[in-house]
């Protein structure tokens, strides 16, 4: 069975191309500088050696403008011109205050037993 779609629903070699960047908005904010990221996979990522220096502490993982994560970095190692980061922990960031917290700020606060 044949399916005939209009020109707009048809896939386009642009939908193919726009996960490839996705790689170049993600960067990490150490300090008050933004480094770009060539790679992020669970626990770590990937930057330029020749752009950014070896990072320590906490940084953030931005999505273009979206706060993704905070890590604190545990280990860099450099190979060729790829600097690798791992990380000890990593928080979801999550703006949304908890219902109970929200009607604790308004009422009394429970007792804990």
């Amino acid at each position: 069975m044949d399916i005939f779609l209009p020109e707009g629903f048809r896939p386009s070699k642009r939908a193919h191309s726009s996960a490839g960047t996705r790689a170049r908005r993600l960067h990490v904010k150490a300090g008050d500088v933004l480094y770009p990221v060539l790679r992020c996979w669970d626990g770590g990522f990937a930057v330029d050696a020749t752009c950014v220096p070896v990072l320590a502490g906490p940084v953030d993982l931005y999505d273009a403008t979206e706060h993704i994560a905070q890590y604190v970095i545990r280990r860099c190692d450099t190979v060729q011109s790829e600097r690798t980061f791992t990380v000890r922990r990593a928080a979801a960031v999550n703006y949304a205050a908890a219902p109970e917290m929200d009607q604790d700020l308004q009422g009394e606060m429970p007792e804990h037993r």
